[in-house]
């Protein structure tokens, strides 16, 4: 198994502190350079980070690992069981907020030695597709590969928690 670290980044406010998961390789070391699997969720009611074995990772980051690939993953603003204000800060800025902080994971990833900056590539699933479709979009010079999968992409479309209670629509 490869090793799984938690630790803190500044959110885009720069007052903010935000979690974040890394898995390493099975067989890491320090002067390599390893692809990177962005596992991206970012909406509200879900917290992907937590104070449990493997820090809330899955059979997939360690599967990954075992390939030589890094896996990370950031709970942004507006994620679960930080407190209302954390919570509801994406209140009217469904799309805007997590975006910021999910851009400060990827600056956090560039700046350590054994990231290969040009491989870095973004995964996520419901409101992780809705963050992988439109980060892909804004930020296409960013990753490598992106998959989105059941991504939310009219929200008129979809069910009502989200629009009324995030959007006030």
């Amino acid at each position: 198994l490869g090793e799984t670290k938690i630790g803190t980044i500044k959110a885009a406010v720069e007052k903010t502190e935000l979690y974040y998961r890394l898995t390493f390789p099975a067989q890491f070391k320090k002067t390599k350079k390893y692809p990177v699997f962005y596992y991206v969720y970012g909406g509200p009611h879900v917290q992907m980070i937590r104070n449990q074995w493997n820090h809330g990772g899955r059979g997939l980051e360690q599967f990954l690992s075992s390939k030589g690939i890094i896996s990370f993953c950031l709970d942004n603003r507006g994620s679960a069981n930080r407190g209302q204000f954390f919570e509801q800060t994406i209140y009217q800025n469904i799309g805007k907020i997590p975006f910021e902080d999910q851009i400060k994971g990827i600056e956090f990833l560039r700046k350590l030695p054994f990231v290969d900056k040009e491989n870095i590539n973004l995964f996520g699933w419901s409101f992780g597709g809705f963050m992988t479709t439109n980060l892909m979009l804004t930020y296409n010079d960013t990753f490598k590969v992106g998959v989105a999968g059941g991504p939310v992409i009219d929200w008129k479309l979809y069910e009502v928690m989200y629009g009324e209670r995030y959007m006030d629509t």
